[in-house]
């Protein structure tokens, strides 16, 4: 009996491409975003702030859209730099 190899290749593909790209999009790019997330310094809980900004804008935009006790909090990892204005 004679077969045809692209008729089966072509099947094939058609049953495994759906497990493939399934595992793809839950498998494969969760696990890469997690390692991009794994090299930043967020914890995934606070909200993000740069490691360094202006005073004035850090007094005047980020501190005021925060609650008390989250301005508390951010204050604590902050000093203050005049030097560089910082």
């Amino acid at each position: 009996m004679i077969f045809n190899k692209t008729k089966q290749w072509g099947t094939f593909m058609i049953f495994v491409s759906p497990a493939i790209i399934l595992y793809v999009i839950f498998a494969i790019i969760p696990l890469f975003m997690g390692f991009w997330l794994s090299t930043t310094n967020w914890d995934g809980v606070s909200p993000w702030v740069p490691v360094q900004i202006p005073i004035e804008r850090f007094e005047n935009e980020i501190i005021p859209n925060l609650s008390s006790a989250n301005s508390e909090f951010i204050k604590q990892f902050y000093i203050k730099d005049e030097s560089q204005g910082t």
